[in-house]
């Protein structure tokens, strides 16, 4: 039996027209033996919800916005203490099969993340790099709780932790992730990163170079 199979793993992917990469994601996921696996979709135009739904996903109808979807998914369902939740991006940049990185050590952790490695590729993903850089500095000294990559979009909660996190979260956007960082910190949640691929996205990306005057808000007002 492998370590999914023996645990009760959720999957939650955040879409938003993913038609290109949310099948990957799905399959992935399948193949490492998660059963139950959520399509949050914030209002796709494309096929995302219907090849969602083709390929076994449950899929769930939520207010856009990447914080807001997460949180509407997190009223919808019941949180079970003894589950693990795993979030992902729906757009197979990251490998949903390496869903056993984040699960290795998820019974001695609250909250373990995906750390990514450098993908440059094109100016804006240069202008991400950068800006993840400066917001991941900024926020381990910040919180002194260190964390190399706080953007990552690789998530992986126990239940317990997740059920806290539930009541504090804000988030409407793609301040997400922060919101996610600061208050696994503020929360005292133990928390650790594990390297994990990263490939260039299937699709066009939501993320614009203004979200980061609204990420770095989030990870400054939600600490003073």
């Amino acid at each position: 039996m492998t370590q999914t199979n023996s645990m009760k793993v959720v999957a939650i992917i955040p879409t938003l027209n993913e038609e290109e990469g949310v099948a990957d994601v799905i399959n992935g996921f399948k193949r490492e033996g998660v059963k139950q696996i959520i399509v949050a979709d914030g209002g796709s135009t494309d096929a995302t919800r219907q090849i969602a739904a083709k390929n076994g996903a449950k899929v769930l109808k939520v207010p856009r916005g990447k914080g807001n979807g997460f949180r509407a998914t997190l009223q919808q369902i019941k949180i079970q203490v003894d589950s693990i939740y795993v979030m992902i991006d729906g757009d197979a940049s990251y490998q949903s099969g390496e869903v056993k990185k984040l699960l290795k050590d998820i019974q001695k952790f609250d909250v373990v993340t995906g750390k990514r490695q450098l993908l440059i590729h094109d100016l804006k993903s240069t202008v991400h790099v950068i800006g993840n850089f400066f917001v991941s500095m900024l926020g381990s000294i910040v919180y002194l709780h260190w964390n190399p990559d706080i953007c990552t979009g690789y998530w992986a909660f126990r239940g317990s932790a997740l059920k806290k996190l539930k009541k504090a979260l804000t988030a409407e956007r793609f301040e997400l992730e922060v919101d996610l960082f600061s208050n696994t910190a503020k929360l005292g949640l133990h928390h650790k990163t594990v390297p994990v691929s990263y490939l260039k996205r299937k699709g066009e990306s939501k993320l614009h170079t203004r979200d980061v005057f609204f990420i770095l808000k989030k990870l400054v007002s939600n600490r003073f």
